[in-house]
């Protein structure tokens, strides 16, 4: 009974420590941004299912009119100027794709509001921190507190199998 209960206990701790495993089709995209120093903005598709339409805005930092950018990657995005609004659609992004938005020196580019389903976008330099987290994903998050659980009842079942050894060596050593 003991050996058959252990299994079961051992297969469902392998199935937790195995469904934590990442594919990263089901999680939610996340794009980083980085602004380039000599003016423009480049854009990639870091992890996630691709995005099949998100609306990036950005703005001059000196409101200058943004209409001196251009689209420098061959992407399916379209860029829109709306006095010192970049507006940059994209449809469809697949994972690991990179858009590139280059401008004239003078203007500078940040960051402004975003449309996006459900992904994030973030600057390049925070995107390490957000991603090495590992538990903005659902099959991480569950496949830590599963393999938790199957570590602790292991643990109370060899603690009340070591505490039994115990118990049954110091009545027999009573009883002689």
């Amino acid at each position: 009974m003991r050996k058959l209960l252990g299994l079961c206990l051992l297969s469902i701790f392998c199935m937790a420590c195995s469904a934590s495993e990442e594919t990263g089709l089901g999680e939610p995209p996340l794009l980083e941004y980085e602004l380039n120093p000599d003016g423009g903005v480049s854009i990639r598709h870091v992890r996630g299912y691709p995005i099949q339409r998100a609306t990036l805005v950005f703005t001059t930092a000196n409101h200058q009119p943004a209409t001196a950018c251009r689209l420098v990657s061959e992407a399916s995005a379209r860029l829109s100027f709306q006095e010192d609004y970049l507006l940059l659609e994209i449809a469809p992004f697949a994972r690991n794709s990179l858009i590139e938005v280059g401008c004239p020196e003078a203007i500078h580019l940040r960051p402004g509001r975003y449309s996006l389903s459900d992904g994030s976008l973030v600057e390049k330099e925070n995107s390490n921190d957000l991603q090495s987290a590992g538990f903005n994903n659902p099959v991480t998050l569950w496949g830590t507190f599963l393999g938790g659980m199957a570590g602790l009842i292991l643990l109370s079942i060899m603690f009340s199998v070591a505490l039994e050894y115990v118990v049954v060596r110091v009545s027999n050593e009573d009883v002689s």
